[in-house]
């Protein structure tokens, strides 16, 4: 329920409610929450290759060595970040990073982001470039340790709430 502002006798501020209109919908997401499928590269509109659970970050230039991909995150909330890369040729490394705070990771180790995040970015070093890498079985959960690799998953449903949400004691 929120309420927008102070009521008083004179000014009344509705309080909208969760559900009131009949309906709520829901997210519910798997294990991982990288969503290797949202993928798109930093600064071209060059498509990403996808292969078998990963795809291929081509940094044959600076415009083409940062990959940023789906994945919401929140601020105090522990994750662990893990994938494994083949250097098809070069010297770089694969690196990761939240854009969006410029917090950079470190991989199989877990993390707390500083502010809520939509996206992690993958990256070689500019120095590296270029640098072409397989990088696959991406994956961002929950928690302190590394859990099996499984896919991204996210299902949506709508719940009936004809009477809105009643209260929960």
């Amino acid at each position: 329920t929120t309420q927008t502002g102070t009521p008083t006798p004179d000014a009344p501020i509705d309080i909208v409610s969760l559900g009131a209109d009949g309906t709520v919908d829901v997210t519910i997401n798997g294990v991982n929450l990288f969503n290797l499928n949202s993928g798109i590269i930093s600064g071209t509109s060059r498509k990403v290759t996808f292969i078998n659970n990963g795809f291929v970050l081509d940094a044959s230039s600076a415009d083409t060595r940062i990959c940023k991909f789906k994945c919401n995150l929140k601020k105090g909330h522990t994750y662990f970040l893990s994938y494994d890369t083949k250097i098809l040729s070069g010297t770089g490394d694969v690196k990761p990073f939240i854009p969006k705070i410029e917090q950079y990771l470190v991989v199989n180790k877990p993390f707390v982001p500083e502010a809520d995040a939509d996206e992690i970015g993958l990256y070689v070093n500019g120095a590296s470039v270029p640098t072409v890498a397989e990088v696959t079985n991406i994956q961002v959960s929950l928690g302190n340790e590394k859990k099996d690799y499984a896919p991204f998953a996210e299902q949506t449903a709508t719940m009936a709430t004809p009477n809105g949400l009643p209260r929960v004691p």
